[in-house]
């Protein structure tokens, strides 16, 4: 009777250790994916662009002649508070009117399919690290309205959305005035 009991006590000991060490390894993993899953949430918040600033040319090739429309759209970004650094060359830019909705990538020249960037304040130098924008640098894009096939004529509506590769995506409407004076055209 002696070893008997002694043979069951040992094998559930042996069992109760298995299922420990199991249960203590399902905990750490468990504990490492909630870790990963809380800097990616934090990430996808505190990562974004803020529009400081936008300003409407109606005569972007400064030949003197206005346009009835707004040809060039100027817009001052920096990143949010609390933001990492972003890489431009991974934003999108969606532009979307009654007639357009066309999405930018980045690129040396503002086209039909690519906006321009270039740092109006970068005081580390982290633009020319691979056109990166962090806290404290304001970046002034450019896209060419006409280019894309959406001059902007008074009283139009445009929603544009920056989608960084990751990060949050923001919006923003702009409503062009009723009427232009001057060749810029500020925007809010």
């Amino acid at each position: 009777m002696g070893i008997s009991s002694m043979v069951i006590f040992i094998a559930m000991i042996l069992s109760a250790s298995v299922a420990a060490a199991l249960l203590i390894s399902t905990m750490g993993e468990l504990q490492q994916q909630a870790q990963q899953t809380g800097e990616d949430v934090m990430w996808q918040i505190s990562t974004g662009l803020t529009v400081v600033s936008a300003t409407g040319d109606r005569d972007p090739e400064n030949t003197g002649t206005l346009s009835d429309n707004i040809e060039y759209l100027y817009i001052r970004v920096r990143t949010m508070a609390g933001s990492n650094p972003i890489k431009m060359d991974n934003v999108v830019i969606g532009l979307a009117t009654e007639d357009t909705n066309v999405d930018l990538t980045f690129g040396s020249d503002a086209t039909a399919t690519t906006y321009s960037a270039s740092p109006t304040r970068d005081p580390d130098d982290s633009w020319s690290d691979g056109h990166v924008v962090n806290s404290g640098d304001l970046i002034e894009i450019s896209i060419n309205l006409s280019a894309v096939g959406s001059p902007l004529p008074p009283s139009t509506t445009v929603v544009l959305s920056f989608v960084p590769l990751k990060g949050m995506t923001w919006s923003c409407q702009i409503v062009t005035p009723s009427v232009y004076m001057g060749r810029y055209v500020n925007l809010k």
